[in-house]
């Protein structure tokens, strides 16, 4: 069956989370990034943003609460957390490249609600992304399959014909099990190449 559809994860395959450089920036010390390198953003309270079952505010007190010495300095990352993410070089091009050649393109993304709506209007991909589903909406985040579902559901998607990328192996195996072709990140040159040798490999579907 060819492939009509290109679903794309955002953070580390069409964008750069470079949190760490940020907290740099913003004068935050060695220590505290690595403590809250595994207490704030590795931590699963950080994937409750991405749900969006809790407010933020009772979920920045559970950070303060393990990190109580870096209450300030959770303030402060997460205060500016404007310039967090940057798109990486080819981002804009890629998708512009992949939908005038016919292919549907879709995001699925786990993301907080807060951090996505201050992101999104400046991203190159933008324009060229024919629909979105994002965690903060639906309340699942991947890798449960429900999300996989809702985002087929909401614009006729059939997984079967489409191939999602992203940058977790367990995000990739739930999209395969529901019938998805996978491509697993590491970086975006290596993806380029390899959604090129399955669109070539799989039959690549062109409109008209």
């Amino acid at each position: 069956m060819k492939i009509k559809n290109i679903v794309f994860d955002v953070g580390m395959v069409l964008i750069d989370f470079h949190w760490e450089k940020t907290m740099r920036e913003l004068g935050i010390s060695e220590d505290a990034i690595e403590h809250l390198r595994v207490n704030m953003i590795q931590h699963p309270m950080w994937n409750e943003m991405d749900r969006n079952v809790m407010n933020e505010e009772e979920i920045v007190k559970q950070f303060k609460k393990l990190s109580p010495q870096y209450a300030d300095e959770i303030d402060l990352f997460l205060g500016n957390m404007e310039h967090v993410v940057t798109d990486f070089p080819r981002s804009g091009e890629w998708l512009k490249e992949l939908k005038a050649r016919g292919y549907g393109i879709y995001l699925l993304s786990n993301y907080p609600e807060r951090m996505f709506k201050m992101h999104w209007e400046h991203y190159s991909f933008a324009p060229y992304v024919d629909g979105k589903l994002v965690s903060y909406e639906c309340h699942y985040t991947k890798p449960e399959k429900e999300i996989y579902h809702l985002l087929c559901e909401r614009y006729g998607i059939d997984a079967k014909e489409s191939v999602f990328l992203d940058d977790r192996f367990e995000n990739i195996e739930a999209a395969k099990e529901v019938g998805f072709y996978g491509i697993l990140v590491h970086e975006q040159e290596q993806a380029i190449a390899e959604l090129e040798q399955l669109l070539v490999k799989e039959g690549a579907y062109y409109y008209g």
